[in-house]
């Protein structure tokens, strides 16, 4: 795991040594095991390519990065963990390549070389990178399937460059750091920024599944995957679990492979359980397990993961957190954020704990409640859509319903979310959007200047091609369409983001086998009526697993939360009023404070979340660390 930049450029001043070491000091907490650059030039046109590298695969200088083929032709930065990289490896060998050392990053190289674009679908993995082909004068992007692994570029009159992480664009000065008006909107709908938008207007994610080549100043893209939407497959539970047990136990045996510490996230939910039991059905040594409590006991989750933890006979690690040690990291926390989120402090505790216990690599549960089905939500996207199209007809008419009870903190949120469902006309993007809603619409324009939320009548998601007419004719079942975008929005913007900065952060690899493409083409094509049940979560997953036991099949649902708020009413309330109140609030041109101050007031008296009050306030907190401008 690492960090990658890189730029092609016509213009000298755009590029050298200073920019490369600029990038690498910027990206040195993702890989803090090695770093070099290397500049390519060729008549006028120069490209630059630089890495910070954490090893866990290879640890030799064999796997050293930018990585050139033996021809000098193509060279690589490359970022992530291609899982079957030994079976491509094995392939390649009897084309007569020759490898010079062992590591991931060798196979994919050498896989481009023999196969050019078509190599990426391939591979099994998360993965970003950059591949400069000196002979056609040429750099290719490419991310992987799901977007676990960021990649972020930006161009302009004659030049190109990328990174892992927006600040690197930042500080070589790629970027004009001017806000991106339309992200703001955003950020206050979700608690993150969504793709196609970042915070800064002039910088642009690589879409997942997606390859970009950029020669003699122009961008092509070309799409080598997409969700796979449509019609459910007719199977058995008794046939969906046996093939199931098989693809799942595959995607976990691949991420057990490193060269250096590797442990599980455990929980005490179904999914971590779930990775940990196949995990110590694969070793043969007793794995690793790392559980983060808390002195509030309502959220902490130690005792039963450590019950789990004997039962499989794993090594265990426990600590345990306070409010107060949260309130001595925070400044650290926000710093630590590459885009705003109000979701990525969970990570960053659990990460910094586990590196600290002498973890490499993680495995994480990510993914498993997007893909079996394991929020409320999968069971009322199906009746909010029946209602949006009910009221079809007269939606347009309800935009005065929604604005009459859109004051923040006077009506409950769930008559807010409501109203907009109404007149939401059952578009699916629409609804989808309102049900995953941190704020509603017309209370994202009280919070923000006119001119910052215009763009956010409906703001965009990510959707899968063909999908409102699959939808629209009944070809997809609704569970299946959540489920898909779930995939493409909260899990890429929110979860596998927040996962990727704040574990890097602390040089942590995390790795989701949830998340992984042939997995997840397998379990979306299978019918909604096995991954439901109105008395166990997930049945299709648990029966798969075989071994779960009852404390954990029974437990109610709450994933990893850390409890903020009581934290926010104690320890953290100095630091949250300061955001809220005092002058970081009054220094953004953009914000309504006495609308931020109302909300404040009404989460003091239980009439607001506490997560519509963090949200905002790590957006507050986020500007008042980040030096970027406002158009």
């Amino acid at each position: 795991m690492c960090g990658i930049f890189g730029y092609v450029t016509v213009v000298p001043q755009k590029g050298g040594r200073a920019v490369l070491e600029t990038a690498l000091e910027a990206l040195r907490h993702r890989g803090p095991d090695d770093s070099a650059w290397l500049e390519l030039r060729d008549e006028q046109l120069e490209c630059g390519l630089a890495h910070t590298r954490l090893s866990i695969i290879d640890l030799s200088p064999n796997g050293r990065q930018p990585m050139s083929t033996s021809n000098g032709r193509y060279t690589i930065v490359y970022n992530g963990e291609v899982y079957n990289f030994r079976e491509l490896r094995a392939e390649l060998e009897t084309f007569g390549v020759k490898f010079r050392g062992f590591s991931d990053s060798e196979v994919i190289l050498e896989a481009y070389a023999r196969w050019g674009r078509n190599a990426f679908e391939r591979f099994r993995g998360m993965f970003a990178l950059g591949i400069w082909d000196r002979l056609e004068r040429k750099l290719v992007l490419a991310r992987d399937h799901f977007g676990i692994k960021p990649l972020y570029f930006t161009s302009g009159p004659g030049y190109l460059a990328f990174a892992s992480e927006i600040r690197a664009l930042l500080r070589t000065g790629f970027s004009s750091k001017t806000i991106s008006r339309r992200a703001i909107a955003s950020y206050l709908s979700t608690g993150s920024v969504s793709e196609p938008d970042t915070i800064v207007s002039d910088i642009a994610p690589l879409p997942p599944g997606t390859i970009l080549e950029y020669s003699n100043g122009s961008v092509r893209t070309f799409t080598y995957w997409s969700m796979p939407v449509g019609p459910s497959t007719h199977t058995s539970m008794a046939a969906a679990v046996d093939d199931l047990r098989s693809v799942l136990s595959d995607a976990i045996r691949l991420r057990l492979i490193a060269d250096v510490p590797l442990g599980i996230f455990l929980s005490s939910g179904i999914d971590s359980t779930t990775i940990a039991s196949f995990a110590a059905r694969t070793s043969t040594t007793p794995i690793r397990t790392f559980t983060v409590t808390f002195e509030e006991e309502s959220f902490s989750e130690g005792r039963i993961a450590a019950e789990t933890a004997r039962r499989l006979g794993s090594n265990h690690c426990e600590v345990r957190l306070a409010g107060r040690d949260t309130l001595n990291r925070i400044d650290d926390v926000v710093r630590s954020l590459d885009q705003p989120s109000h979701d990525g402090f969970n990570t960053y505790i659990v990460s910094k704990a586990a590196r600290e216990s002498g973890l490499s690599v993680a495995l994480s549960g990510l993914g498993g409640d997007e893909v079996f089905a394991g929020y409320r939500g999968f069971r009322q996207f199906g009746l909010a859509l029946a209602i949006g199209r009910r009221t079809r007809r007269i939606s347009k008419y309800l935009g005065r319903v929604a604005s009459l009870v859109s004051q923040i903190g006077r009506v409950p949120h769930r008559i807010q979310k409501f109203a907009d469902i109404l007149r939401s006309g059952g578009s699916p993007s629409k609804t989808y959007t309102t049900m995953r809603s941190m704020f509603g619409l017309a209370q994202i324009k009280q919070l923000v200047h006119p001119e910052f939320a215009e763009d956010a009548p409906f703001l965009p998601i990510t959707i899968p091609p063909g999908f409102d007419a699959l939808l629209e004719r009944g070809d997809l079942e609704p569970e299946n369409a959540y489920s898909a975008l779930e995939l493409s929005n909260y899990l890429r913007d929110t979860l596998l983001r927040d996962a990727d900065v704040m574990s890097m952060r602390h040089a942590l690899e995390v790795r989701v086998p949830f998340v992984d493409h042939v997995l997840i083409e397998h379990v979306l094509r299978l019918p909604a009526r096995i991954k439901l049940d109105s008395n166990v979560n997930k049945p299709l997953l648990t029966q798969a697993v075989g071994d779960l036991p009852n404390n954990v099949l029974r437990k109610a649902k709450m994933g990893f939360c850390l409890p903020f708020g009581d934290w926010l009413r104690g320890p953290l309330r100095p630091w949250a009023e300061e955001m809220l109140l005092g002058n970081p609030i009054r220094r953004l041109p953009f914000m309504n404070a006495d609308v931020a101050a109302d909300i404040w007031q009404a989460f003091l008296q239980g009439r607001v979340a506490f997560s519509r009050v963090f949200c905002l306030t790590v957006l507050i907190a986020y500007f008042d660390s980040h030096a970027l401008s406002v158009d």
